[in-house]
This record gives C-alpha cells, structure tokens and sequence, in this order.
C-alpha cells in the first residue's frame, strides 16, 4: 500500500459525532463546535438569556467561530440546538453563516438534523436547529470498535440518501464527516449540517458520495483502521485508493460485503456508475444478510422448540420439587426455632434440600449450555442428596408427620431423577449429532461460496442425499432426525437463493472479462436477459423481485458504460476527421458498429459512416 498523505488540519469548527446502535451512547448536539471551557473570567454571557424566544440552558460546544447551547424554545416547548457566532466575528463570517444555514435550510429529510430559524436579534448572530443526542461514528472510530455489518450498512444507506437528497437540491460543498454523522438514542442516523461553506463551493457529485460512502462504511466494519479519515473524506482526496483489501483489514468479514465496499471505493470490480447503482447495491446486500441472519434464527428456533418441548416435562417436575421444597421451607420457617425429635431432623433436611436445590439449577443450566455425562451426573448428583435428606428422616421417623411429609417429598425427586436420565441422555445424543449437521451445513455452504466464485450449479438433490444419509446415521437421536427432516423439507428453497446469487456473479464476471473489454455491450445485455429469462417463472415473488432487482442494476450499468464509451469516441472520431484521418474516424465509427450491438449506438456511427469523404 502506498504511504498515506500528511494529516490535513480539520476544518476548526467540525464537532464529534456518534456510534454505533448497540454501543452506548453518550450526548451529542447538533453542533459542529468541540466541547470547551466557559469564557476566561466568568460564566457563558448567553446562558440564562432569552434570545429571539430561546431560553439559552447550556452551553454544550465551543468552537473558534461558534458555539452551541442547548436552549428552549418557549412558544413551541421544544429542546433546540442554538449555535451562536462569536461576537468578534467580521462581516464575511457573519455572511457565509447565514447563507450556509439558509441552504440546509432547505434541507427536509429525516437522515439530516433540521434548521427551523436562522435570524439575529441583540447583535447575537444565531441559527436555531435540532437538537440530537446521541454518538459520533467519529467517537466509536476512534475508540477502536466495529459496528457490526447489518448496522454498519443501514448507516451507509441513511447516509448515502441524504447526500443523495442534498445533491438534488444543489446545496453546495456539503462534504461527508464521521464527526458529523450521529447515532441517536433511538438509533436513527442524522447528518449535522455544515455551518460554513467556502465561496463558491461546488455540488459535489456522485462519484464523491459514492468513494466518501464506501470509506465511511471501511472505517465501521474495521474498527477504524483509515489513517486520517477526515482527509479520505475530503473531495478529490487519493487516501480511498490507497486503503488495503477490506477483507485483510477485517478479518472474517462476508466477502461479499467486501465486494460492494470495494466497488464503492473503486479499489476492485466495476466501480458504481452513481449513487442509485450504490445504494441498490448496498440494499440488496442488506437483503442478503438479513434473509440469511432469519435462516439461521429460524432454524436455531426451530430446534431449541424441539428441544425444548422434549424437555417440558423435566422442567415441571422441577418446577415441583422446588414447589415442594420452598412449601416445605415455608412450613418451617413458620414454625420458629423447633427443640426436637422429627421437627429437627425435618427442619435439617430442609437445608440440606434447599442448598442442594440451589446447587442443582447451576448444574442444570451448565448441562443445557454444553450437554455432556459428567454434567448429567453433576445434575443428578444434587438431585440425590435431595432425596437422601428426606430419606432419612422418613426412615428415622415413619410415623410422624414430618417423616411421612419426607417419604412423599423424596418419592417425588425419585421420579424426577428417572424423568432427567431419560431427557438427559437424549439431550446428549442431540449434542453429538447437532455437530455432525452443522459439518455438513458448512460444506454445503463452502460449495455455495466456491460456485459464487467460478460459477455453476449446485446439486439440490445430491444434497438430500447427503442429509438423508446422515439422518440414518443419527437414528438413535429423534430431536437430530426431526432437525435434519425440517433442513431437507427448505433445502430446495435454500439452495434456489444460493444459486440466483451464484448465476447473478456468472453474468456480471462474463460482463467484466470477455463483454466490455471488448465493447460488446449488446452481448453484456443479452447475457444479463439470460439470467432474467431464467428465472422468470419463479413462484416466489420475493425472489422474482430479487432477480429483477439485480437484471435493472446491471442493465443500466452497461447503459451507462456504453454511453460513456461511445461519447469518447465519437469525440475522437469527430477530431480525426477534422484533421483530415478519415481511415482512423471510419475504423472508429465501424468499431462501433461491428461491437456495441445497440441500436442506439450502432445507427448514429452508420450515419457518421456514410457521411465520411472516401
């Protein structure tokens, strides 16, 4: 990797931002000042003033050109951002403030924090805007923390809406910060606006929301491993193409996340065309993970449900025995300090049951975490001292009612113990034969990311075979036979979602290597008609939408490429035949008609063609 660029100082009035939805979250305002101490020499002169109808409550951020309090807006009741200019601000400042505040003004979306008054009154230059609690991305980055994928891509796709949504309104210079990206308390992602824009700032284009996305979403799912982010943000900045392979910098990160991160980044595949082939493709990553991640749930569901209606019996006989004992415990208690005889003893078994209770419930609770024989015995062992307890004072005290109430209560825990052998042992078989399925669950999915890379079709019915195989190797376990029959029942399912994600990287690798190379664009269409014809008659209407999704992202991608192309030469065309090289224009012009297959291409170079001097 190439040395990074120096550090760029950031601009000095940029404010922290905030992490991820599961870290927790500290206060953030809507602010782009840092946090600071009061003025040397005494309190904040705002707080405590009521300005154009705020009541300024506290100063939350300072910056060398702004601050930002928390203030109240009384005839709304509502808790607002005020920045305030400072008062030594010159009449360029005070100017570039208002315009800027005035275009994100404009701005009604709910990824961007929103501007309700930009005004001055008192000679305090203010604009008044939402207030948004909550952490930077900048903070969690810079704590060395990764969001995890699903989260770190809805981040992206809020984020790359509003930029998108900032584009089409034509606010200018509005750049992407970590620092200005905020988690809420809610989880919802807001963007602070800018509080400066320089003169004559652009609107910057997709290709810019697009690399700035794509390191955004770097930096979450390593943890922050981009040297100097603000810099990789900052327009026209070459620290995107320097950055390492994501899949090196994040170690057991899905490659195809680090695909569509890579595409962003224009680091490897064919980069997105704009922010609309981006964003479908980010959703349609989402749309992967998610489905994948309610799989796996499902299943697991499933079979704890299983396991879990084998085991009810166990657990209320439990639920009786500790019935039993806490009644019994009761009795006790409530009969005060007891002299002698079979109240003694009873009162003594009690204890001993009580701690071997407690005892038994960690035990049991170990078991059903990680089943093995000596955990089961472990269980059993507590379970026995129980009922020696009260055996004993049965035996001492057969006529009495404290040992008749003991010869019951072990009589109970008797029977419990049978019930646990029988579901323990069951339990252990599950355990073994739950490892063997999960071998081959991982070799079905190996398969399936090996055909993503070369191509090809799984086998749906060598796969029942291979699950029907081990369902007779696993006869002796009935919950293992019930799991691996609901895997073959959704096999074909399944391995159907695999394979239009198999097919879809066919056609866009056919694309890549052998169409646009060649400028065979008509062909690259035709290849992507294939996979829709293929699947046409899908009686899942989720996945037909799935495939169309991807037919319309590529088709418009070779659209777009072709166009670009042909521009490029025609132009160079038009340049040869005004200096009089008509073979190079007509070589260019029959190039063009020979390969790029569409007619939209291919009948302006005929014409072009036909009007070339011979």
């Amino acid at each position: 990797m190439s040395p990074t660029p120096p550090r760029r100082p950031a601009p000095p009035d940029r404010r922290g931002a905030s992490p991820a939805r599961s870290a927790p979250t500290a206060s953030s305002s809507a602010s782009d000042s840092s946090a600071g101490p009061p003025p040397a020499g005494g309190l904040d002169p705002l707080v405590g003033r009521e300005i154009a109808g705020h009541k300024i409550l506290q100063r939350v951020a300072t910056g060398r050109l702004c601050s930002t309090y928390r203030a109240n807006h009384t005839a709304m009741n509502r808790l607002v951002a005020f920045k305030a200019l400072t008062a030594d601000a010159d009449q360029n400042t005070i100017a570039k403030f208002h315009e800027t505040a005035k275009h994100a003004a404009q701005l009604h979306h709910p990824n961007i924090a929103s501007i309700y008054d930009v005004n001055t009154d008192a000679g305090v230059h203010f604009c008044a805007m939402e207030f948004v609690e909550g952490q930077t991305i900048g903070e969690l980055l810079r704590a060395k923390q990764r969001i995890p994928s699903a989260d770190a891509i809805r981040v992206a796709i809020d984020v790359a809406e509003a930029l998108r949504f900032a584009n089409t309104k034509g606010v200018p210079g509005w750049r992407l910060s970590a620092n200005r990206v905020i988690i809420t308390k809610r989880g919802e992602v807001k963007i602070l606006p800018p509080s400066f824009s320089p003169p004559g700032a652009p609107v910057l284009d997709d290709r810019y929301v697009t690399a700035a996305v794509g390191v955004l979403l770097y930096a979450m799912l390593s943890g922050g491993k981009v040297h100097d982010i603000e810099w990789a943000l900052e327009p026209g900045s070459s620290a995107p193409k320097q950055l390492d392979r994501l899949r090196n910098s994040a170690p057991g990160i899905r490659r195809d996340v680090a695909q569509v991160v890579e595409r962003l980044l224009g680091l490897a595949g064919e980069p997105f065309p704009n922010v609309d082939a981006a964003l479908h493709g980010l959703r349609a990553l989402l749309a992967a993970k998610e489905q994948l991640e309610a799989r796996t749930r499902g299943a697991s569901d499933s079979a704890r449900a299983r396991v879990q209606r084998t085991r009810t019996g166990l657990y209320i006989a439990i639920g009786a025995i500790t019935l039993a004992v806490l009644i019994v415990l009761g009795v006790v208690i409530g009969q005060g300090c007891v002299s002698s005889g079979a109240e003694k003893r009873f009162t003594e078994a009690s204890r001993v049951a009580e701690a071997a209770y407690n005892a038994f419930k960690d035990a049991q609770a170990r078991f059903h975490a990680a089943p093995s024989d000596a955990l089961a015995k472990e269980v059993l062992s507590h379970l026995e001292r129980a009922r020696a307890a009260f055996g004993s004072v049965a035996s001492a005290f057969p006529d009495h009612p404290k040992g008749q109430t003991a010869a019951q209560n072990a009589r109970s825990i008797e029977e419990e113990v049978r019930k646990f052998q029988e579901v323990a042992a069951a339990t252990i078989r599950f355990s073994v034969a739950r490892a063997r399925i999960q071998e081959v669950d991982k070799e079905l999915a190996r398969e399936c990311a090996d055909r993503r890379e070369r191509g090809g079709e799984v086998d749906v019915a060598a796969w029942r075979k291979r699950y029907l195989a081990l369902d007779k190797e696993l006869a002796d376990s009935d919950l293992a036979r019930q799991s691996i029959r609901s895997i073959v029942a959704n096999l074909p399912r399944r391995i159907l979602e695999e394979q239009i994600k198999i097919d879809a990287n066919a056609a866009s690798n056919d694309v890549r290597r052998n169409c646009i190379p060649s400028l065979q664009f008509g062909k690259a269409i035709e290849v992507w008609n294939e996979y829709r014809r293929k699947y046409a008659r899908l009686e899942s209407e989720a996945l037909r939408k799935q495939v169309l999704d991807r037919y319309d992202a590529a088709a418009t991608e070779i659209r777009q490429a072709a166009n670009l192309k042909f521009m490029a030469l025609d132009q160079q065309a038009k340049f040869d035949i005004g200096k009089q090289k008509y073979d190079k224009a007509r070589a260019i012009y029959s190039q063009i008609v020979e390969n790029f297959g569409l007619p939209k291409h291919v009948e302006p170079a005929k014409e072009a063609l036909a009007k070339i001097p011979k």
